[in-house]
């Protein structure tokens, strides 16, 4: 055995182990980087590098993949080829260390650092990462060459990795954090990203709060109600609130008002209604109520009973909030912080979205709601000023209610857990 056995294999580790951290820093740095960041990098001397190796992403994404898997790959041999006349026990702490201190130094670290100065480390590992694609570059064009072949007529663009949901809303929110994105922009599109995981059961409004008439009432009922409410459709019922059988149009009332149709009653003016089931996801109902030319959509189960309606206001309000007209009262806002740890909600609100907002993690097998969570605790319908204490310290308290339902609740928790607001950033 030549006296450079050991040290060369050593050598050869500490270059595997370089190349890991290098793909690791690479990695990050190109991924975070801001387009403000790379504007203040047109007069650095490695700009330009820094530049090509974003735009042709997937070739920088193959070279980022075999760098790393051949470092991999000759670490580990290198190391099986130094130990391989040790005991077990020998052999067994040596890789476990081994990979210990890849996944700390050569992955966690770098990519610490490089998403911490993306700009200087980008710069950094340009050259080092240019050369080491170059280098690569006869296996790139082997696997550009194999996978075109496997997928004849896919575009190198459509082979390319696809951004994942969890990558943007990361860029979404390094973007706030450097003052290009205001947080109300950058709440629209968080908003949009993912509006597409949202059912309509999510959105719709509960039947109980349905202002519905009955088919059979006199067009000046109707009239009443409408100005009432200031609703331009109503949901119109047979029977009973289950059974929405059509919905009546204002404008159709004022035609007939104003052609002297004053005896008609409700069943002979009301349309038929568009019937969606609620777990239908609101981007697909956006679409087919585009094609349909429909504002309002009833919501059954799959039963076929009426659990809701919902209208593309309510679809439209998912992107960008509150959509308030002349008609629409002032309302006590769905969350009220009366401190840090300390919030007061409506129990409509998605148990989804309060455990977003306070940090929490309220779970219900049977309720998606904060208002139905409460009703599982209790066991029974609630009554102003119900308490229910929790070990970990949480304590929901029923503040109002509207008939027998749970309309709002208070929701206070220790200053060690969840998230906490200001008063005055409510």
């Amino acid at each position: 055995m030549s006296a450079l056995y050991v040290p060369l294999h050593w050598l050869g580790i500490v270059i595997a182990f370089v190349c890991i951290a290098l793909a690791a820093a690479a990695e990050a740095s190109l991924t975070v980087i801001s387009r403000r960041q790379l504007n203040a990098l047109q007069h650095a001397s490695r700009a330009s590098m820094v530049q090509s190796l974003i735009n042709d992403a997937y070739r920088f994404k193959v070279a980022l993949f075999l760098l790393n898997t051949l470092a991999l790959i000759s670490i580990t041999a290198l190391t099986f080829d130094l130990i391989r006349d040790q005991p077990p026990l020998v052999e067994l702490v040596t890789v476990s260390a081994l990979a210990l201190i890849v996944i700390i130094f050569g992955e966690a670290l770098p990519k610490a650092i490089a998403v911490r100065n993306p700009a200087v480390t980008a710069q950094f590992i340009a050259t080092p990462f240019w050369v080491a694609a170059t280098l690569l570059q006869p296996l790139i064009m082997l696997i550009d060459y194999t996978a075109r072949r496997i997928f004849a007529g896919t575009s190198r663009d459509e082979l390319a990795p696809m951004v994942t949901e969890e990558e943007l809303l990361t860029i979404v929110n390094v973007g706030e954090e450097e003052g290009i994105i205001e947080p109300n922009e950058r709440e629209m599109i968080r908003d949009i990203i993912t509006f597409g995981d949202t059912v309509v059961r999510e959105i719709m409004i509960p039947r109980v709060d349905v202002v519905t008439i009955n088919a059979a009432a006199a067009l000046q009922d109707a009239l009443t109600i409408i100005t009432t409410h200031g609703h331009s459709r109503i949901p119109v019922i047979w029977e009973s609130s289950d059974r929405i059988v059509g919905v009546l149009y204002a404008k159709d009332i004022l035609a007939s008002i104003r052609y002297g149709q004053t005896e008609v009653v409700i069943k002979d003016l009301m349309r038929s209604p568009y019937y969606v089931p609620e777990m239908v996801k609101i981007d697909i109902l956006l679409k087919n109520m585009q094609s349909k030319r429909v504002h309002f959509a009833v919501i059954v189960d799959e039963y076929g009973a009426t659990t809701g309606i919902v209208t593309l206001e309510d679809i439209l309000e998912e992107i960008v909030g509150d959509i308030n007209d002349e008609f629409d009262r002032a309302t006590i806002p769905d969350v009220v912080w009366n401190g840090p740890g300390d919030v007061t909600v409506e129990a409509r609100l998605l148990l989804d979205d309060v455990n977003d907002l306070t940090g929490l993690q309220l779970h219900s097998d049977s309720s998606d709601r904060v208002g139905g969570y409460v009703t599982e605790q209790l066991g029974r319908m609630s009554q102003i000023n119900d308490v229910i204490t929790q070990t970990n310290g949480i304590v929901l308290t029923v503040v109002a209610i509207d008939g027998i339902r749970t309309s709002r609740i208070r929701i206070t928790y220790p200053a060690t857990m969840g998230r906490h607001h200001d008063i005055h950033q409510s």
